[in-house]
């Protein structure tokens, strides 16, 4: 898989995972921030370990923003805070985008 199709595929997982906690999110193909996705593809594989903790700031504060700019109303956002602070649902995003992403990159 290329790197456009692992955002994909880990955007679709995301938005799944927050539809069950009642935030809804666009689908892949009307997505505006499809570029930022890609990016914190990057960003995860860029480091050498597949452990959502040892992922960069950027990319926690991306995937618990949902990658938005702008959020629309309803969404919460969150600044850049210390993991121990993030929720278990935002931990759960970010170690669900991890997992998915080197699952993807690893298996070609």
């Amino acid at each position: 898989m290329n790197r456009s199709e692992i955002a994909e595929v880990c955007y679709e997982a995301h938005r799944v995972y927050c539809s069950k906690l009642g935030e809804e999110l666009p689908p892949w193909g009307t997505f505006p921030y499809r570029d930022r996705v890609a990016r914190s593809v990057d960003l995860c594989l860029g480091v050498p370990s597949s452990h959502p903790r040892d992922q960069s700031p950027e990319l926690v504060r991306d995937v618990v923003n949902g990658w938005f700019e702008v959020k629309p109303a309803g969404l919460p956002t969150y600044p850049s805070v210390p993991r121990s602070l993030l929720t278990l649902a935002d931990r759960r995003k970010i170690a669900l985008f991890v997992g998915t992403t080197w699952a993807l990159a690893s298996a070609q």
